[in-house]
């Protein structure tokens, strides 16, 4: 009983003291990265950004700090047609569309700690290429310089360059979606024809292919990114979804139409001194409109949550994402509602 009882001691002993070590690492890198220039750059492979010339910001709502002026000017400086307004404004010849995301805390003064910025292909939102600034107090720019410092390192890269920056985030692949048959269950009634439109990715705090960030007291490790992106993933959803039901998904002759936005797609990974919890969130809102323009609402909002004793690595945030788009597929298999509705009850 002794012998068994010491080597479950050391085993509780080495797993503290990796932990500690980790910890201790961490602390150290946050402590060097307090002061640190943290900026990152990225090309989606294939894309020489440099090729466009017509750039149109689209302001951030929740801006008051002319963040989207400064970028329309540096893309002026840079030699480049630029212009600024409301996505509702978008001039017909743009070829990048570029967001943005501003981030600002106050330490004495009010200061923007990040910065990022999206360019995506007009028609298809394609992610072309994207950027980030990130600045703690000790190291703060100036709203100018972080935009100087973003376009800089995005208009730098090549299509297969990935930033050396330690904080460029990690790539979440994600399988194509097909639903489990195993169970599979059937609208009562005739079969619906359905068609899927593009959802609308409306998140305020993240863009693109980025579903938020890893990190540690508070301080940023990198963002999370995922392939592919939320509106294409959930879309996959949707689709084997409906035609596992026992629906005929398709582009003609439909006698539904699936519009439908993404409000929220996020993981964050808090943690204490001894774990890190990686909690994700979807929310998705559908409308579903049949041939004489009736229209029935949808809200699907799921939790997940996993924690780990050592870093957060890609297969567990992986677990993650899939388990909360799990949840959205029982959902949908569970709604009476939207059967009902499908059935023409």
């Amino acid at each position: 009983m002794d012998s068994v009882t010491g080597m479950i001691n050391r085993q509780f002993i080495s797993m503290q003291a990796k932990q500690i070590i980790l910890l201790l690492g961490l602390l150290a890198f946050i402590s060097l990265t307090g002061c640190a220039n943290l900026a990152t750059g990225r090309v989606s492979s294939g894309v020489d950004i440099k090729q466009f010339n017509k750039f149109y910001v689209v302001k951030f709502k929740p801006d008051n700090h002319g963040i989207n002026l400064l970028i329309r000017d540096e893309l002026q400086t840079m030699g480049y047609e630029a212009k600024t307004g409301p996505e509702n404004k978008l001039p017909e010849d743009t070829e990048v569309i570029v967001t943005y995301l501003d981030n600002w805390m106050w330490d004495i003064t009010m200061y923007m700690i990040r910065l990022r910025v999206f360019m995506h292909e007009p028609e298809t939102k394609k992610l072309l290429a994207s950027g980030k600034s990130y600045h703690t107090s000790l190291s703060r720019k100036s709203p100018e310089g972080m935009v100087t410092e973003v376009l800089s390192n995005i208009f730098h890269k090549s299509g297969n360059v990935k930033s050396e920056d330690s904080l460029d985030g990690v790539l979440i692949a994600i399988p194509a979606y097909q639903s489990d048959t195993t169970e599979q269950k059937t609208y009562s009634g005739s079969h619906a024809k359905i068609r899927v439109m593009p959802l609308k990715d409306v998140r305020n705090d993240v863009i693109g292919d980025v579903i938020g960030e890893r990190t540690s007291f508070n301080t940023s490790l990198g963002d999370i990114r995922i392939d592919p992106v939320p509106g294409e993933m959930l879309g996959q959803l949707l689709t084997s979804e409906l035609n596992t039901l026992g629906n005929k998904v398709g582009n003609s002759d439909e006698e539904f139409r699936v519009d439908g936005q993404i409000n929220k797609f996020k993981v964050v990974t808090p943690n204490t001194l001894t774990y890190w919890d990686i909690n994700g969130e979807i929310d998705l809102a559908l409308s579903v409109v049949n041939q004489i323009g009736k229209v029935h609402n949808l809200s699907y909002v799921v939790t997940c949550t996993d924690r780990t004793y050592v870093w957060p690595g890609e297969e567990i945030i992986k677990e993650v994402v899939t388990g909360c788009l799990g949840k959205i597929a029982e959902s949908l298999q569970d709604d009476a509602s939207l059967s009902g509705f499908l059935a023409g009850k």
